[in-house]
């Protein structure tokens, strides 16, 4: 029984590491798009795709492609 206490406890201890992981990335990723704010136009288009990819998400729920023109946003 205290083996499944101690299974159980060592899974938890993992998945808070990976949450702990995944919070430090979005931190990160936030103080980066909130550092680069000040023009947004020049920032867009320097940015990497990553962060491409989240300054677009600030705006957008989603942007439908159709034809190689946007079609729906």
């Amino acid at each position: 029984m205290s083996g499944d206490i101690r299974t159980e406890l060592a899974q938890s201890q993992r998945l808070l590491n990976e949450l702990a992981e995944k919070r430090e990335d979005t931190i990160d990723v936030f103080s980066r798009l909130m550092g680069l704010t000040d023009d947004l136009h020049e920032t867009y288009t320097k940015a990497p795709p990553d962060l491409k990819k989240h300054l677009i998400s600030l705006f957008f729920h989603a942007i439908t492609i159709l034809d190689k023109e946007i079609f729906k946003i």
